[in-house]
């Protein structure tokens, strides 16, 4: 499936509209921070309207592990990890041959990354 594809299949799964585009409101996360492993945050990934559907899949993920109480889960950045996100991303999962247009999947593709804390809105 292509990319707006995945997006909205998993939208649907979470009963939010993707008719005109995510809505901010519908969305749970606030930033990521990718981790090393030695704790340095070296990548955050701030809330911003062109992060949404990649916002969505870190939801997602990140619903299987979040207690109630808890405002923050972590996951590890492995195979696994760039395996689903490759598919969820589909055609932009490539490599963007200008550096720095797509942040976020770069953050997973990078190998430095240990872990990627998701922060809750």
């Amino acid at each position: 499936m292509a990319y707006r594809d995945n997006v909205s299949a998993l939208a649907a799964k979470f009963g939010i509209s993707n008719d005109t585009g995510l809505r901010e409101e519908d969305l749970k996360i606030a930033e990521l921070r990718f981790i090393d492993d030695q704790g340095n945050v070296l990548t955050t990934i701030q809330a911003t309207p062109m992060n949404k559907g990649g916002r969505l899949f870190f939801q997602a993920l990140g619903t299987i592990t979040l207690e109630d109480e808890d405002r923050m889960a972590s996951l590890h950045v492995n195979e696994r990890l760039r395996s689903e996100a490759a598919r969820h991303f589909a055609e932009l999962w490539e490599p963007n041959p200008e550096p720095g247009k797509r942040v976020l999947l770069d953050a997973i593709r990078d190998p430095r990354h240990a872990e990627v804390e998701i922060g809750w809105k």
